[in-house]
């Protein structure tokens, strides 16, 4: 498996684009959310190159995590697009139906259903799936909107655009590598989102070297950013930017 960091920002752009990451996994290609990071994809045409299907995992549908698909078009000539997102019951419509009404034509002047030759868009609804025979785990979250962790292959989690509760990771994480929130550096109460040093204080002690966090806040000043990498070098994890490739 390898990971390509194409978007560690939340809400907004600045030096890193909004969520997005490139996984390769055995014959397939995934894109673990959908945001401004897409356009990174310009610097990884030969990856593209390799398959002939993208595979989309929508962990929910803020636009952060979203408005990247119309990015997707140049990288689409000759390729099938399958979208997966959590739709009904966990929202009042369909991973498509959601995505249609962002791409009507008052908004983006391409239809969903005109991407590319083959574009199908599947509801998770919360429950655990496969895409050609690799897992996905899907685990309900803490935030605003319904939003899902996302596991791949029993090896790789996405949690972006949740609150942390340490009761939510109890188990065995050894050999996994977690790409996780950090919204905000110090812990805020009633916060929809997780803080690094929450995270890292809370989180099973076998996933603190392979923790990379991510989903960063656009407002942070250089002393937070000198702060949050204080608190993760402490803890062994890692403060994730664009442009990083890691191989699991």
């Amino acid at each position: 498996m390898r990971v390509y960091f194409l978007g560690c920002a939340g809400w907004i752009p600045n030096q890193d684009e909004t969520s997005c990451f490139m996984v390769e996994l055995r014959d397939q290609l995934f894109l673990l959310d959908a945001g401004t990071g897409v356009s990174n994809l310009f610097g990884h045409k030969d990856v593209l190159e390799r398959y002939d299907r993208i595979t989309v995992l929508l962990s929910h549908y803020h636009l952060d995590h979203i408005i990247g698909l119309i990015y997707l078009l140049p990288h689409l000539k000759g390729k099938s697009l399958h979208i997966y997102g959590p739709g009904v019951p966990c929202y009042e419509d369909t991973t498509e139906g959601i995505l249609e009404r962002l791409l009507q034509p008052a908004f983006f002047s391409r239809p969903l259903r005109e991407f590319c030759g083959e574009v199908r868009c599947f509801d998770y609804a919360g429950l655990d799936f496969t895409v050609d025979g690799i897992p996905v785990g899907v685990v309900p979250q803490r935030h605003s909107a319904p939003s899902f962790r996302l596991t791949l292959d029993n090896k790789l989690i996405y949690a972006t655009d949740t609150a942390f509760d340490p009761s939510d990771w109890r188990g065995d994480y050894r050999g996994m590598t977690l790409l996780h929130e950090c919204w905000d550096v110090v812990s805020r109460a009633e916060s929809k989102h997780t803080s690094a040093e929450g995270l890292l204080e809370g989180l099973p002690p076998e996933l603190l070297r392979s923790t990379y966090l991510i989903h960063k806040n656009p407002e942070w000043t250089t002393g937070d950013y000198d702060a949050l990498q204080r608190i993760a070098e402490a803890k062994g994890a890692h403060v994730a930017c664009d442009g990083m490739i890691l191989e699991i």
